[in-house]
């Protein structure tokens, strides 16, 4: 499995980034690692580097990669509307946790932001584990919490979602990721706790990265 995801879903201008800009901090401070994705509309544009390298990909390149001096901007193409997924697979298992702002329609846990001045709260939101308002909910939540309660929604998505899933085990065939019943993770993790056992002179491991790739002339 792939690092946890949750996501902070709301009306436009409803609070959102700025309430992500106080629980990553949070989360931080507590020694997690935490990656962010951002959905963002169709209409979109992005900056001149990531255009340019859209000419790359109208050649026919897979995915492409905007090398800037303080950071690496990937482009690649996907099909799913919605592709947590993927993107959960390429940050990899280096997170301790993946905060998106938005994908209100996947399935993932979602914090509602609401705010009376936003307009209507969302309607027909799977998976909703909590509203964060200061004002009067109209509608059905199971946990409520305030806009400066950001150590107490720590505390749930710590102990939620960080702490049951510290140690993990994910397998990808062909970029795709393939369900683990008890049987097998619990087989694969043995073998690579024995792998890493034998390994001489390697820092501690706090995650272990392994692939294969196979020709195709080689059947499976």
């Amino acid at each position: 499995m792939t690092a946890p995801i949750i996501a902070f879903v709301g009306r436009s201008e409803s609070g959102k980034t700025t309430f992500i800009e106080r629980l990553v901090p949070e989360l931080k401070g507590r020694g997690y690692k935490v990656a962010t994705v951002k959905h963002v509309p169709q209409h979109f544009q992005p900056a001149a580097p990531v255009r340019d390298t859209e000419r790359h990909l109208a050649a026919g390149a897979d995915a492409t990669i905007a090398a800037t001096p303080g950071a690496l901007i990937l482009t690649k193409p996907c099909s799913s509307e919605n592709p947590l997924d993927e993107i959960a697979r390429l940050l990899g298992d280096e997170y301790d946790i993946i905060i998106a702002e938005g994908f209100k329609s996947s399935g993932i846990p979602k914090f509602e932001i609401w705010r009376r001045g936003a307009g209507t709260p969302l309607e027909d939101i799977k998976s909703r584990v909590a509203v964060i308002t200061d004002d009067d909910y109209p509608g059905e939540s199971a946990r409520r919490f305030r806009l400066s309660e950001v150590g107490e929604v720590a505390d749930l998505i710590e102990k939620g979602y960080i702490l049951p899933n510290l140690e993990r085990i994910s397998l990808n065939i062909n970029g795709e990721s393939v369900a683990l019943s008890a049987f097998p993770r619990e087989f694969m993790t043995n073998i690579v706790n024995a792998l890493i056992a034998s390994l001489k002179g390697v820092p501690p491991v706090k995650w272990l990265e392994i692939r294969l790739r196979r020709g195709d002339n080689k059947s499976a």
